[in-house]
């Protein structure tokens, strides 16, 4: 009878024999590996890692302040621009940092996963006293959003489980991108029924700014159209929820804008609609050419583009936002 060791050594020397034949006869298979093994580091230090395969580990970072840094420029930043993932991609250092240092004004980038809404952003506003100028946010499924089941973990965890489950998602990421250079997951690199673009993403966190430094970013696959919205009456779920973030901003001195990032999927929410009830200015709006990289995220090339936008029609608001 053969031992377990014997078993796992044979399979994985196979493995390791078919991938290294895959890289000397198989054209393309050297760049499929690149998108998941070689992802690209963070442009320099001052980012963390925020989400692998493993989950969203941004969200104990901000919820129990683990690192001090990113915490301290979460609490100084004149500007938040808050929503799920789909604000998170969107949102570009590249336009905002030039646009901020003109400007003399400090942003950072408050979204989550999880489709995370007005419940978690509440949650660590209060938990973290922010009293940020301006919050722009991304209605597009934020208001009357209950706490994920990740954002719950979270808030259970203690300070100790949290830095224990950072921890042990930093030393997996390391072991899955040296393992994947020798075993890839052929599943991510050729597709599978009803998964055709794939679903793996590894996204580091800036401390300065907050924004996802995102890779692999797969080129677009469809349209991103900007819906036309017209002003109409708000529905009490998201109504009541809305007005209720506003008051809490206002209570702490912030001001408000809204705005909707472009998605073939949308999960509800007129920011028209949800601006003129609250008296709030709506900016981004009415960006034509976009494109989604996965039906629900933009693409690279259209997140810098649709932040050009945002930073333009932000820029009149400004003077009221330095400290």
């Amino acid at each position: 009878m053969l031992r377990p060791t014997y078993v796992f050594g044979s399979v994985f020397a196979t493995l390791v024999g078919l991938t290294y034949f895959a890289w000397l006869m198989m054209p393309g298979f050297a760049g499929k590996t690149g998108n998941i093994s070689h992802a690209q580091r963070p442009p320099d230090s001052s980012y963390y890692l925020a989400h692998d395969r493993g989950g969203h580990l941004d969200h104990d970072v901000l919820y129990h302040g683990t690192d001090a840094e990113a915490l301290t420029n979460l609490k100084r930043a004149d500007i938040l621009f808050v929503g799920t993932s789909r604000m998170m991609f969107a949102i570009r250092n590249r336009v905002l940092e030039p646009w901020a240092a003109a400007h003399g004004v400090t942003y950072y980038a408050f979204g989550f996963g999880y489709r995370e809404g007005d419940t978690w952003a509440l949650e660590l506003i209060r938990k973290h006293d922010l009293r940020p100028r301006l919050v722009v946010v991304n209605v597009d499924g934020f208001f009357a959003r209950p706490l994920s089941p990740g954002a719950l973990r979270t808030r259970r965890d203690s300070l100790f489980g949290a830095r224990k489950r950072i921890w042990e998602g930093e030393a997996g990421h390391e072991a899955r991108r040296f393992l994947h250079r020798v075993i890839p997951n052929w599943i991510d690199l050729y597709g599978r029924p009803g998964f055709p673009f794939g679903n793996e993403f590894i996204a580091y966190r800036s401390r300065r700014t907050g924004v996802w430094a995102v890779s692999p970013w797969p080129e677009a696959q469809m349209a991103a159209a900007s819906a036309v919205y017209q002003v109409e009456p708000v529905g009490p779920r998201i109504g009541d929820a809305a007005r209720a973030f506003k008051a809490e901003l206002d209570a702490r001195g912030s001001r408000m804008a809204v705005t909707y990032v472009p998605t073939p999927e949308g999960a509800g929410g007129n920011p028209v609609a949800i601006g003129a009830m609250l008296g709030v200015p709506v900016i981004g709006m009415n960006v034509t050419g976009l494109t989604s990289h996965d039906g629900s995220h933009l693409s690279e090339a259209s997140a810098v583009f649709w932040s050009r936008r945002l930073v333009e029609d932000l820029t009149p608001y400004l003077p009221v936002v330095p400290r």
